[in-house]
């Protein structure tokens, strides 16, 4: 059981597709492959409870890691924000994304007020 639940992500892969009623968020990983495993999996672990939806993409190019104007890997983006350089545990992924859906969430109802 823990081996679904935490084991490899694939690219394109939605964590916590099962509820579309969740919002749905684009997180892109950075790294080499063995740094994308490991990543990979303490990001699905640590998800499972959140409430979102996460679609999942994978860049090991160095070219396109510099790009995103990533300075260590392994690194996460959600929406196009770096959330964190290089490793973190489990934990710590699932407060830096409650973290961002908090945010996002304040800055929605914020927005809505603004705009009747």
């Amino acid at each position: 059981m823990t081996e679904s639940v935490c084991g490899p992500l694939t690219e394109n892969e939605i964590i916590n597709a099962e509820d579309d009623a969740l919002p749905l968020l684009e997180v892109t990983l950075y790294g080499d492959a063995l740094e994308l495993e490991k990543l990979g999996r303490r990001l699905k672990c640590g998800s499972r409870q959140l409430p979102a939806r996460l679609k999942i993409h994978k860049i090991s190019d160095l070219m396109k890691i510099v790009e995103a104007g990533i300075g260590k890997t392994p690194a996460m983006t959600l929406n196009g924000k770096i959330l964190f350089e290089g490793y973190r545990q489990t934990e710590e992924i699932d407060e830096i994304l409650r973290q961002c859906l908090l945010k996002e969430s304040f800055e929605q109802a914020s927005t809505d007020k603004t705009n009747p």
